[in-house]
């Protein structure tokens, strides 16, 4: 009786085991790469025509088929209870790029999207030959228009050749995720120009970095409410006054309300209609003559120059310096006013408009 009754258990627990799990057969070419849930669970083989996966509990599981050297294929599916689940691999194929004379592009139906950019070439005389021997497809394509265009091509550096009867000339591209590379050759004094994506975009961070240092030594922050720039800069707070002048709200250091004089610090600024504060000037430093003033400033200047190399900044002498990075509205100027003790003051000037 008792044996019978372990017996009786132990159908039970088998039972109950596969009523909770399911497989997936996973149907694809040797020697690939089978990941559930981000788990590795084996290689396909020749043998099973696949590979099987054992004990899958029933719901939504995402499947991963990895070959090397092409992107993967990867999704969710939905396995049911006691359910032996057939999942077909596509053939994989390889990245493609697309080639065109107007720049057309296409992307393979289920493979995952890689960072890619664009490759405009332009030449001296237009019938050359183009190869980079990396991308499958590329090699002698004759080029025949003003423009040859490359779409697609992953985000990395380049070799590439360009040839035109006996003469080749041969250098390194960067091709940078969304952006352009545009190259130049002249093919009868092998001249080469391509832009490098990759410093720009260097020069052009260094730019905005240099802009928001600003903003953090002088406490000023692009679209704060006046109680927000208050808070962030309690100084400010103590040393402006309210006024009004023409229908708009001013804030403006006491000490220049009452005509005294300016010291090192906040100086004034102005409300939008949005009740968010711009055009907020800070006074550096006062000077006894407008020469000594002309010098801090230039000497501001250099120090632009060389901490930006202006790839991205605005930057001039005269009546102020003004910075501004491409496409942002927010400037920032440095400019000398003459105090009320003909003494004269450089201020650094931040507008948000």
């Amino acid at each position: 009786m008792k044996n019978l009754l372990i017996l009786l258990f132990s159908v039970i627990g088998l039972n109950t085991v596969f009523a909770q799990n399911s497989y997936i057969q996973v149907n694809g070419e040797p020697n690939l790469s089978v990941y559930l849930n981000n788990e590795f669970k084996g290689i396909t083989t020749a043998e099973f025509n696949g590979y099987i996966i054992e004990n899958v509990s029933a719901g939504t599981h995402r499947i991963k088929i990895v070959k090397k050297g092409y992107a993967p294929f990867e999704e969710n599916i939905s396995v049911k209870a006691k359910e032996v689940f057939a999942y077909k691999v596509k053939p994989f194929v390889k990245h493609t790029v697309t080639i065109s004379e107007q720049g057309n592009s296409g992307v393979t139906e289920n493979q995952a999207k890689l960072p890619t950019g664009k490759l405009v070439i332009q030449s001296v005389p237009i019938e050359i030959k183009i190869s980079i021997p990396s991308i499958e497809g590329i090699r002698n394509m004759p080029k025949t228009k003003d423009e040859w265009l490359a779409d697609d091509i992953p985000e990395g550096s380049y070799d590439i050749e360009l040839s035109f009867g006996n003469k080749i000339v041969k250098e390194r591209i960067n091709i940078v995720e969304g952006n352009t590379t545009n190259v130049f050759v002249n093919m009868i004094n092998g001249e080469f120009k391509a832009s490098d994506i990759i410093a720009e975009r260097n020069q052009k961070e260094r730019a905005a970095k240099y802009l928001e240092e600003l903003r953090e030594k002088y406490k000023f922050k692009v679209g704060l409410s006046v109680d927000e720039f208050f808070k962030l800069n309690p100084e400010a707070s103590t040393s402006l006054k309210r006024m009004r002048f023409q229908g708009r709200v001013f804030y403006v250091a006491k000490d220049i309300l009452n005509k005294k004089t300016q010291n090192a610090g906040s100086k004034s600024f102005d409300v939008d209609g949005d009740g968010s504060v711009k055009n907020y000037a800070f006074c550096i430093s006062r000077f006894g003559d407008y020469e000594s003033a002309d010098r801090a400033r230039q000497e501001i200047l250099t120090k632009i120059k060389a901490e930006t190399n202006l790839a991205f900044v605005r930057a001039s002498s005269g009546d102020g310096i003004v910075i501004s990075p491409v496409g942002s509205k927010p400037m920032i100027s440095y400019i000398i006013h003459e105090a009320y003790d003909k003494k004269y003051e450089l201020d650094i000037l931040f507008r948000n408009e």
